[in-house]
């Protein structure tokens, strides 16, 4: 029935519409879709309806919708609607209110495409009004001339019909024929001339102007009457105007013309028979639809060219019932061709009738719907398909209305909740959908209803029958079936992972508070260690002046009363109490760097490189070295803390590249990324003991060898731990060394 409802709609151009007042949700039917010109399943809002149509006919629609809202009063209109392609055309709109309860809750109608009625009616009444003319005009204007006295005399009827003034040409020959067309006036007098010299009757037309203007034709007919002598004494004769008549004409060739055109181009295939069912016309669509060979088929028999209707006695019967006078319609029915193949039509078939009201034959309206057939049982294989998938889905799903109740449910998604399927097929969304989610999910819902979103999807909390609580994962689409749209959701249970996860949260929120405590603990420590190692170098000082000052005592007033064994143990004292007192001076400078704050300011790195290698360059005269700064590098931070890097990594780079020939010195920036990095060409190192490069008083290499306190890279990694960056290096043994930091890459933003 709905199929059947369906192509009613199309055939009339009925389309079907309505406006839930509480939802301001519109609904369109595949007919009210193609009568708009828009594409099915189009959402479509209540001010969209109206804004289709004519800005001339709106304010009429809008006035109909506000009374039948208001004041609850249908409305049938015609007017005129522009598609979404820009065609004018003339709708039927049909409106009635729907009441509940005393209150308009939605608007319900139809809507029509009367645009080809209107269109007719106009051309008929167009047609009616020249028929009115004609007809006027077949009565006769009767005449008659006298020839002795000239004189013309015209009946009433002939004043009516030429429409000129009255005494306009005197009741003369000559009078008359001057009103004539200038192109007939001389045809005019050599027919009567004629006639009346060969005594014949003539017929003849010729043009006139009335007093508007307008043009007439008209047809004359005549002959003379002679006296005993045959002198012509008297020509009497007829008028009769044909203008209506020859528009008429012309408007029925047209029409004809036009018809014949209508069939050949008929949307459906259209077809015309006689009474022994032989051609008397068909549409390109008969042929197209048929398979049909272009050559005319006008004049055949229709059992000719489809001899495999002889075999189907119900399809004789059919053609048999309309010629006399049934109407036949099918929605649905098979036709076996000879090729074997099946085709399947929808059809009318109506009789025509005679001027006399005999059935003169049939016309056929047919429509080849098998695609749409195969589609159907395609649909009806995926439908069996998606119910299996449906039903036996490892994971909850669920259709559920516009209003949010479930229409089916799946049997995981009735063990997740401890419903069977007849208790959720009961309730709604919100009925098992925890109190602090209902909102959540309403709102979502909500978008996806008024097209704002095409679907929604995540972590909810449902509530089981037992009343305990279960997370889900929740995906939901808008599905727009043909009838009425609903929702599709699939639910994953994800109870066990919410539980992890808090545990994990709780676990990670325990683990942040223990590294908060152990940062505390380590700084209290370093403090410590900052206050010790600064009490204990300033307490080793003093001692350690007393010993190096009596040594030198030593050496200047008794160095003569010393064996040289004597002399030996005096260097060796002296020597050891100034590395000594080096590394109490690096152990307070040490101290000192770990104290002071980062002032931070932009600093031109490549100018405070240039700079610092001019002044390391004289602590190497015996060697020349290769520079390649990078220019306009630069950094926020403590000039006076990078400048203490800089020199610390150049002063390597320089002594540890002093026994190569002409080595490299080379600082620069990776890629613009604020790692900076310092590079030589000297004795490099084995990266196995990389992990000993920055500890203070770690050497890699002997004091013999190359001199140095191996505080230097300590003081460097303590600066850059300051700064919040970092500092790594990579080398091989007689391969040079790079020095790579970073200077917090979040300051430099």
């Amino acid at each position: 029935m709905e199929h059947l409802f369906d192509k009613l709609q199309t055939i009339a151009k009925i389309g079907v519409w309505e406006v839930n007042l509480n939802t301001w949700e519109v609904f369109w039917s595949e007919e009210t879709y193609r009568i708009h010109q828009v594409p099915l399943n189009t959402p479509i809002l209540l001010d969209d309806s109206i804004n289709f149509y004519h800005p001339k006919s709106r304010p009429i629609i809008e006035k109909s919708v506000e009374l039948a809202i208001h004041e609850k009063e249908p409305y049938d209109l015609e007017l005129q609607l522009i598609t979404a392609k820009g065609v004018v055309k003339w709708v039927r709109a049909i409106g009635i209110p729907v009441i509940e309860n005393g209150r308009v809750t939605a608007l319900q109608g139809l809507f029509q495409d009367i645009d080809k009625q209107r269109t007719t009616e106009e051309e008929l009444r167009y047609t009616q009004g020249k028929l009115k003319l004609a007809l006027d005009a077949g009565e006769v204007g009767i005449w008659d001339w006298s020839l002795g006295d000239n004189e013309l005399q015209w009946n009433q009827r002939m004043h009516q019909i030429f429409d000129w003034p009255e005494d306009c040409f005197q009741n003369s020959l000559s009078g008359f024929t001057d009103r004539l067309h200038p192109d007939d006036q001389e045809k005019v007098v050599d027919v009567l001339q004629i006639a009346l010299e060969n005594k014949t009757k003539y017929d003849m037309s010729y043009r006139v102007a009335d007093q508007q203007g307008n043009i007439k034709t008209i047809v004359a007919k005549g002959a003379a009457i002679y006296d005993t002598e045959d002198n012509p004494v008297n020509m009497m004769g007829t008028c009769v105007d044909i203008t209506g008549q020859l528009a008429l004409e012309q408007e029925k060739h047209n029409v004809k013309t036009q018809l014949e055109i209508f069939v050949k181009h008929a949307p459906v295939a259209t077809a015309m028979f006689d009474k022994k069912l032989r051609y008397l016309q068909a549409s390109d669509r008969w042929y197209k639809d048929y398979q049909l060979p272009d050559d005319s088929i006008i004049g055949k028999s229709h059992y000719e060219i489809f001899p495999e209707i002889l075999q189907m006695p119900e399809w004789l019967a059919i053609h048999q019932r309309c010629l006399n006078g049934e109407v036949i319609k099918v929605n649905e029915d098979s036709f076996l061709r000879k090729s074997g193949q099946t085709q399947w039509l929808c059809y009318e078939i109506h009789p025509w009738y005679t001027k006399s009201g005999q059935v003169g034959g049939v016309v056929m309206f047919t429509e080849d719907i098998t695609f749409r057939k195969q589609i159907e049982i395609q649909l009806g294989q995926s439908e069996a398909k998606f119910r299996a998938a449906f039903n036996q889905a490892a994971i909850g799903m669920a259709l559920v209305n516009m209003q949010g109740k479930f229409l089916r449910v799946n049997r995981c998604f009735c063990q997740m909740l401890g419903y069977s399927r007849k208790e959720l097929l009961s309730l709604d969304l919100t009925a098992i959908t925890h109190s602090d989610d209902v909102a959540k999910e309403l709102k979502q819902f909500q978008e996806m209803k008024h097209g704002r979103r095409r679907k929604y999807e995540f972590d909810k909390r449902y509530c089981h029958k037992d009343g305990s609580t279960i997370w889900v994962h929740v995906v939901v689409s808008l599905v727009k079936d043909d009838l009425k749209p609903f929702f599709i959701a699939q639910v994953q249970d994800i109870t066990q992972r919410k539980h992890k996860e808090q545990e994990l949260l709780e676990l990670n929120k325990f683990l942040d508070e223990k590294v908060v405590q152990r940062t505390q603990e380590l700084l209290s420590v370093n403090e410590e260690l900052e206050a010790f190692n600064y009490s204990v170098s300033h307490d080793l000082r003093t001692p350690l002046r007393s010993i190096l000052g009596f040594a030198q005592a030593l050496e200047e007033d008794y160095e003569e009363e010393l064996d040289d064994v004597g002399k030996d143990f005096l260097r060796r004292i002296m020597k050891a109490s100034k590395r000594m007192s080096e590394l109490i001076d690096s152990l307070l400078y040490l101290s000192r760097i770990g104290r002071r704050g980062v002032v931070r300011e932009e600093v031109n790195m490549s100018e405070l490189v240039e700079s610092i290698t001019l002044n390391l360059q004289e602590a190497f005269p015996q060697q020349s070295y290769c520079y390649k700064i990078a220019p306009s590098v630069k950094a926020k931070a403590d000039l006076g803390l990078v400048k203490i890097v800089l020199e610390n990594l150049l002063d390597n780079a320089m002594k540890y590249s002093s026994k190569a020939h002409r080595p490299v010195i080379e600082f620069g920036e990776i890629a613009h990324n604020k790692v900076y990095y310092v590079a030589d060409q000297g004795v490099g190192f084995d990266m196995s003991y990389v992990n000993k490069l920055f500890g203070a008083f770690q050497r890699l290499h002997s004091t013999q060898e190359f001199e140095g306190m191996g505080i230097g890279l300590a003081t460097v990694k303590r600066i850059i731990m300051k700064h919040r960056g970092k500092i790594w290096a990579e080398s091989s043994p007689n391969s040079g060394a790079t020095f790579y930091f970073t200077l917090d890459t979040q300051a430099q933003a």
